[in-house]
């Protein structure tokens, strides 16, 4: 059996045919937002879905794509839980933050950042980093989920 299988091989190698490609799964995305907004209110969605982030202190949460492997494990788990951490998609999104300053200290600033946390890397790669100080404001933002060599993603502001 083994001999007809290594000649069936060396017979296609031969021949030229292309070999069969075993299907591949995508990595999952696994995704951070860390806001720093001392003296703001604020709501931030991606892709439309609210994340619950409030403001008027340091928070975060992270973030998921839709099909991650870990949504199975969380099925007995509150479905608005679910609904925030599973959200992006493979390729394009859309950021929106709306914010309004509640303080009259004039050190306050609201300080965001949206990360990837990549299984190929053990360093975070920062897609936007910002820092807003105007009293209010509406922000939408597209952003893609990057693919191939990482080391070569900038982050950018949110304007």
């Amino acid at each position: 059996m083994f001999r007809s299988l290594f000649l069936s091989f060396s017979l296609l190698l031969a021949i030229g045919a292309p070999l069969p490609m075993m299907a591949q799964a995508a990595e999952p995305i696994d995704a951070g937002i860390q806001i720093m907004a001392y003296g703001y209110e604020l709501k931030v969605a991606v892709n439309g879905v609210d994340l619950g982030l409030k403001g008027g202190r340091s928070e975060g949460i992270r973030i998921k794509d839709k099909a991650h492997p870990w949504k199975e494990k969380m099925a007995g788990q509150p479905k608005e839980r679910i609904e925030r951490i599973f959200v992006l998609n493979p390729g394009k999104n859309t950021l929106q933050i709306s914010y309004r300053k509640t303080s009259q200290e004039p050190s306050d600033e609201l300080e965001f950042t949206l990360f990837l946390e990549p299984e190929s890397s053990d360093k975070p790669v920062f897609l936007i980093q910002d820092v807003l100080k105007d009293s209010s404001g509406q922000i939408s933002k597209d952003f893609e989920i990057p693919t191939g060599d990482l080391s070569k993603v900038k982050p950018v502001k949110l304007r």
